[in-house]
C-alpha cells in the first residue's frame, strides 16, 4: 500500500500482452476494432469472413438439419459489411438444409423466410432483390400511428413547443447537429476511415494534394449529411439508381454546408464512395474496401443520432418520436398507409406487422394516447400552462442552471405521463401512483441523459439528475397537480383507447404476419427500455382468457360487458383473440389475399381483404377528423366482418363513446 513500485511488475505482464489497457474514455479516439455502436465492451463479428460465418451460425445450421426452423429475424444487419450478402449466403446454406423433392423451386416463398430489422426512412423502399421475405415491421407501426395524429394540428402543437421550450430549431436542423456530436464518440472509427482515404489520395499524383485534416472534414460532413441508415454498394455488383442518388445527395449537402474546402476534396470522396475511382487494380481493391466501411459507419451515426439523441431532444409531438418514424412528418394520409399495405400485400406477403417492439420509445397505446393531443392542441396549451404554474415551487436550480428541469425535459415529462397515465385511473394516492412515479423517474432519467443536452451517459451531471428526480417525486407527491393531470387525461381515456383498439384490429387484418409484443394483448402503456421488458403478468392474461370463453355463445351480451369495463383492457384482449381465431379459420385469405383500399370518405380507415370467395372488411372512423371540440364523446368505430360463399356473418361491430356535456349511453349499435 502506498508504495508505487509495488505495480512494475504488473506493469510488465500487461505491456507484453497482445493488446493494451485503457481508460474507456480514450475509446472514441483510440479504440481499433469495429464495436456495437458506441459501445466499447461489444466487438462486432466479422461476417464476411468465411470461417467466422460458419462458427457464428454451427447452432443455427444444427437446428436447420433438425427442421426445428420456421422462420429467421435478423436484427442490425445494416452494421454488417455486406448485408445482401450475407442474405444470400444463408439462403444458400438454408436450400441446401431443406431441401425437398415436392417444393417447386419456382416457388415464390425461399425455404427459410427471413425478416430483416430495417429502418426505412420515408424515400426508402425494402429492395425486392435482397433474399429476404420482409422487414420487422417499424414502418408499419409508424404508419398506422400517424393516423390517429390531426395534421391540422401542426402549425399549432409546434408554436407550442416553440413558445414553452425556446427550441426554434426544426428536427432536421437537430439531426445535423446530433450526427456531429455522435461522431465525436466514433472519433477512431472516422479517424481510421480518414487515413484510408488519405492513403487511396496519397497513392496518385492526380490526388495526393488532398490533405488528411480536409479529407477527414468532408468525410465527417457528408456522412452528417446522410438522409438514410446506409447504402448496400457492393464489390463487382452494379449499383443501384437509389444508392447512387442517396450518395451524391450526401456530398452535395456537404459541399453546400462547407463551402471553405476545395469542391474537388468533394469530387475525390463522392468517386470514391461509388467505387467509381479510376486506377489500377489494388486502387480499385483499396476504394472498394474504403466504401464498404465507410457504409457500416453511416448506419450507428444514424442511430445513435437520431433514434437515441434528437428523438429526446426534439420533442413537439412525443409519440411521432418512434424507431422507424420521422418527427417532422406529421401524421399518415390515407393513401400513403393504403400504398405501404398494397406494396406489403404484393411484394411481402410474409412481412411482419407489429405495433410495439422491444426498442420502441413508448408502448403502442401509449402512443395511441399522445396521438390525441393533437385534436385539442388548444386545452393541450392551456394545461400545460396550468400544471408549470402549479410545480414551479418544485424546480430545483443546479449549478447556475436557471431552472431544473430544463424546459424541454418538462414538456417531455407531462407528454410521457399522459401516454403512461393508466386508463381510467383517478391519480389516487397509493401503490398505483408510487409505481407510475418510479417508472416516470427511470424515463426522465434516461430521457434526460439520452438528450445530452443537461447530462448524459458518459459525463452525467449529477446535480442536474437529482434535481430532476426530485422535481418528479414532488409533482406526484402534489394532490393539486395530480388531480388536474387526472381531469385532463379523462379527455385523452376514450379516444385513447379507439385509436388503440383501431391498429390492434388493423395489424391483425393488413397484409402480412401479426406480432404482439410481450404483454401487450392487454393494454401496453410502457415507457422505453428498461420500462418495456418488464415481466409480464401471464396468470393474469391466462385469467381473463378463461373469463372471455364462456360467454362465446352472446356475442353481444360479452360485447356490451367487456365495453362497460374497458379500462381493464380485456376488450383489447378480447379482439386479438377474435382476429386470430378468424385467422386461423382462413388462413389462406389473411396469409395471400388481396388488399383493396375503400373508399369510406376522407375520415374513415377501411380496407378489404379477398381471396378466392373469402372476405375480410376492416373499417374504422379515423379519430382526428372529429370536431375537435367533440373529442371525448364522439363515436370511434371498429368493425371486422367476414364473409363466404355461405354469406356474410358479422363479427364485431360496436361503437366507443366517451364522457359527454349531456348524457350518453356507453355502448350503441354499429
Amino acid at each position: 500500500m502506498g508504495v508505487p513500485t509495488s505495480f512494475d511488475g504488473l506493469d510488465r505482464l500487461v505491456r507484453s500482452q497482445a493488446y493494451r489497457l485503457a481508460s474507456w474514455r480514450v475509446a472514441s479516439e483510440e479504440i481499433n476494432y469495429r464495436r456495437f455502436f458506441d459501445v466499447n465492451a461489444l466487438a462486432a463479428i466479422r461476417m464476411e469472413d468465411e470461417a467466422v460465418f460458419d462458427r457464428a451460425h454451427t447452432l443455427l445450421f444444427r437446428l436447420m438439419d433438425e427442421r426445428r426452423i420456421d422462420a429467421l429475424r435478423l436484427d442490425h444487419t445494416d452494421g454488417l459489411y455486406d448485408p445482401v450478402g450475407y442474405f444470400d449466403k444463408l439462403q444458400s446454406r438454408f436450400r441446401a438444409n431443406v431441401a425437398d423433392p415436392k417444393r417447386n423451386p419456382d416457388d415464390a416463398v425461399r425455404p427459410v423466410p427471413i425478416l430483416v430489422e430495417k429502418i426505412l426512412e420515408a424515400q426508402e423502399r425494402l429492395p425486392t432483390s435482397w433474399s429476404v421475405d420482409g422487414s420487422t415491421g417499424y414502418d408499419f407501426a409508424v404508419s398506422v400511428l400517424g393516423l390517429w395524429v390531426d395534421p391540422a394540428a401542426e402549425e399549432s402543437l409546434t408554436r407550442v413547443h416553440r413558445r414553452f421550450t425556446k427550441d426554434d430549431k426544426t428536427f432536421v436542423q437537430h439531426v445535423h447537429d446530433c450526427k456531429l456530436a455522435t461522431l465525436e464518440s466514433l472519433a477512431s472509427e472516422v479517424n481510421m476511415l480518414a487515413r484510408r482515404l488519405h492513403a487511396i489520395a496519397g497513392a496518385n499524383r492526380r490526388w495526393s494534394d488532398f490533405t488528411l485534416i480536409a479529407l477527414t472534414r468532408a468525410l465527417r460532413e457528408t456522412l452528417a449529411a446522410f438522409a438514410v441508415y446506409r447504402t448496400y454498394l457492393r464489390e463487382g455488383g452494379d449499383a443501384a439508381d437509389e444508392d447512387v442518388r442517396i450518395v451524391r445527395a450526401a456530398v452535395r449537402g456537404a459541399r453546400v454546408r462547407n463551402r471553405s474546402l476545395d469542391p474537388s476534396t468533394f469530387t475525390f470522396l463522392e468517386e470514391v464512395l461509388l467505387m467509381r475511382l479510376e486506377g489500377l487494380a489494388d486502387e480499385r481493391r483499396t476504394c472498394t474496401a474504403f466504401a464498404m466501411r465507410f457504409q457500416q459507419l453511416s448506419s450507428p451515426v444514424m442511430a445513435k443520432a437520431v433514434e437515441d439523441t434528437a428523438f429526446y431532444r426534439y420533442n413537439r409531438l412525443l409519440c411521432l418520436n418512434e424507431v422507424g418514424g420521422n418527427p417532422a412528418r406529421f401524421g399518415t394520409s390515407l393513401e400513403r398507409f393504403h400504398a405501404g399495405n398494397l406494396e406489403r400485400a404484393r411484394s411481402w406477403p410474409l412481412g411482419m406487422v407489429t405495433l410495439s417492439t422491444h426498442d420502441s420509445k413508448r408502448g403502442e397505446d401509449a402512443s395511441a394516447r399522445i396521438a390525441v393531443l393533437s385534436e385539442i392542441p388548444a386545452e393541450w396549451e392551456q394545461a400545460v400552462g396550468r400544471w408549470t404554474r402549479k410545480l414551479e415551487v418544485h424546480q430545483v436550480p443546479a449549478d447556475g442552471k436557471a431552472r431544473a428541469p430544463s424546459a424541454r425535459d418538462e414538456y417531455t415529462f407531462y407528454q410521457a405521463l399522459a401516454g403512461a397515465w393508466p386508463f381510467g385511473w383517478n391519480g389516487g394516492a397509493g401503490e398505483e401512483r408510487q409505481s407510475l412515479a418510479a417508472r416516470l423517474v427511470a424515463y426522465m432519467e434516461k430521457a434526460a441523459r439520452e438528450a445530452k443536452v443537461e447530462t448524459s451517459w458518459l459525463q452525467p451531471d449529477e446535480r442536474y439528475s437529482q434535481s430532476l428526480r426530485s422535481f418528479i417525486e414532488r409533482a406526484f407527491a402534489d394532490d393539486a397537480f395530480m388531480a388536474d393531470f387526472a381531469q385532463f387525461s379523462a379527455r385523452l381515456d376514450f379516444a385513447g383507447a379507439s385509436n388503440a383498439l383501431a391498429q390492434t384490429l388493423i395489424k391483425l387484418c393488413a397484409p402480412g404476419v401479426p406480432d404482439t409484443y410481450q404483454g401487450a394483448e392487454l393494454w401496453n402503456q410502457s415507457l422505453v427500455d428498461p420500462d418495456n421488458r418488464r415481466a409480464v403478468d401471464f396468470a393474469r392474461r391466462r385469467q381473463m382468457m378463461a373469463e372471455l370463453t364462456p360467454k362465446q355463445g352472446n356475442s353481444d351480451a360479452l360485447a356490451r360487458d367487456l365495453l362497460g369495463r374497458w379500462t381493464d383492457g380485456a376488450v383489447k384482449l378480447y379482439v386479438v383473440r377474435e382476429t386470430l381465431q378468424a385467422r386461423a379459420r382462413q388462413k389462406e385469405l389473411f396469409r395471400a389475399g388481396d388488399y383493396q383500399p375503400l373508399d369510406g370518405g376522407e375520415h374513415v380507415v377501411a380496407f378489404a381483404r379477398a381471396h378466392r370467395g373469402q372476405h375480410a372488411i376492416v373499417v374504422h372512423t379515423a379519430a382526428h377528423t372529429e370536431p375537435r371540440d367533440r373529442v371525448g364523446h364522439v363515436g370511434h368505430r371498429w368493425r371486422l366482418a367476414r364473409s363466404n360463399s355461405r354469406g356474410t356473418a358479422r363479427l364485431l361491430s360496436r361503437r366507443l363513446h366517451g364522457s359527454a356535456p349531456s348524457p350518453e349511453p356507453p355502448l350503441e349499435n354499429g
